[in-house]
C-alpha cells in the first residue's frame, strides 16, 4: 500500500503494478487527485546484485561472507522499493505548439 501525497491515506495499487516499470495511473479513494508511480532505482540495485556474485569465489571466506551480507541487504532494499512504490500527483501534459490536419 502506498501514501497518497496529497491526503496522506493508503492507496491500494494493482497486483501487476508491483514488479513492472510501465507507470500506473491511479486515483486517489478519498481526496480523488490522480496520482502515478514515481520511478524506483530497483533496477539498479537488482543488477548490482549481479555484478557481486563474482565476489563469491570460494577462495577466501571472509571476502566471501561480506560478499553475501551485501547481496543480502541489496535484495532487501529492492525489494522495498518494489512493494512500498511512492507516488506523485499527475500532471496534464502541455498542449502542442503545431496541429497536424491530415
Amino acid at each position: 500500500m502506498a501514501l497518497c501525497p496529497k491526503c496522506s491515506n493508503g492507496v491500494k495499487l494493482p497486483w501487476h503494478s508491483y514488479l513492472s516499470g510501465l507507470p500506473h495511473h491511479l486515483t486517489c479513494p478519498f481526496c480523488k487527485s490522480r496520482l502515478e508511480r514515481t520511478t524506483s532505482g530497483s533496477a539498479v540495485v537488482l543488477g548490482s546484485l549481479v555484478m557481486l556474485l563474482p565476489l563469491l569465489h570460494p577462495l577466501n571466506w571472509v571476502i566471501q561472507r561480506a560478499a553475501i551480507i551485501v547481496i543480502a541487504a541489496l535484495f532487501c532494499a529492492a525489494l522495498v522499493q518494489i512493494i512500498r512504490p511512492k507516488l506523485k500527483l499527475r500532471t496534464k501534459l502541455p498542449e502542442p505548439d503545431v496541429f497536424l490536419k491530415i
